[in-house]
């Protein structure tokens, strides 16, 4: 699983890097926001597709399709007519790093937009870390009813995702980053409240629709500010940044679990969570909402 988790991590920064090659600059919110949906809409099929043919034909089969899934897309991205970068020399491995930094932190958009999601994603951590078990010690609920409540966030990512390029021929990319941030992090601290399956299911597809609306925003914003021979890198170090916490928050969601309760950890994490969107306010995100 290590194997698929670094290659996933790679194709995800040449697929970054590619878009802006590929597409018009005016048409990368609408190429992004397509991208998340799609992926969130397979995310939300592919499980009960993959137990449908598991209970008909066997797990082998399954495997066969799958094998063959990664065939079609290494052809379709082998079709793909991207023309190489002409590199005047080559650069030592330490010194891309280096200068991926160095972009990002002169670069007060893009470095901005890290600093909030590296708190929004603590606080979606904390959240995420402790919603299972919170649905089962703390609400009672069953493994069906839960399921129940997975699938209908994983529809409101699909619509959030689709949702996000309307949106910007009303708002700018800033205004869509704080109000999903926001409404997404209160999503959050209602839901440590409510009890009732329909009330969590709603809260939790809030949730999961303002993150999906936020992340095509936020590659577009990288996309557009970063010059082309250093979008892989910058986006690396974009998600370096914004994970950095990520395992720390994860453990104390444990911590903070065992000592105030589950409601009371997912409630910090909402809160973490919209302060962190207020943060979209700050000037130099001005800049984007011309793009």
């Amino acid at each position: 699983m290590s194997v698929v988790g670094v290659l996933t991590q790679l194709y995800n920064k040449s697929q970054f890097a590619s878009v802006p090659r590929l597409v018009h600059q005016k048409d990368l919110q609408f190429v992004n926001s397509l991208n998340t949906g799609m992926l969130n809409m397979a995310v939300f099929i592919a499980p009960g597709l993959g137990g449908i043919l598991i209970s008909i034909y066997n797990p082998g089969f399954a495997l066969v399709l799958n094998s063959i899934s990664f065939l079609v897309g290494f052809l379709v991205v082998l079709s793909l007519k991207i023309t190489p970068m002409n590199e005047t020399s080559h650069s030592h491995f330490l010194l891309d790093i280096k200068e991926g930094f160095q972009f990002v932190w002169n670069n007060k958009p893009i470095f901005i937009t890290n600093v909030a999601m590296l708190f929004s994603i603590v606080g979606t951590t904390l959240f995420l870390t402790m919603m299972i078990v919170h649905l089962k010690t703390a609400v009672h609920l069953n493994a069906s009813q839960i399921g129940w409540i997975l699938s209908i966030g994983g529809l409101g990512a699909i619509g959030g995702a689709f949702l996000s390029n309307p949106l910007k021929k009303l708002l700018s990319l800033r205004a869509i980053l704080f109000l999903a941030g926001t409404v997404g992090g209160v999503s959050i601290i209602l839901f440590s409240f409510v009890h009732t399956i329909i009330l969590l299911a709603c809260m939790n597809a809030i949730g999961t629709m303002c993150a999906a609306m936020m992340s095509p925003s936020i590659v577009t914003i990288r996309q557009q500010l970063t010059p082309e021979r250093l979008l892989g890198r910058v986006q690396a170090t974009s998600r370096f940044m914004t994970w950095l916490l990520m395992p720390i928050a994860a453990l104390l969601a444990g911590v903070f679990a065992d000592y105030m309760g589950t409601s009371i950890t997912i409630l910090i994490g909402g809160v973490i969570s919209t302060l962190a969107s207020f943060i979209y306010l700050h000037k130099s995100l001005r800049v984007v909402s011309s793009y």
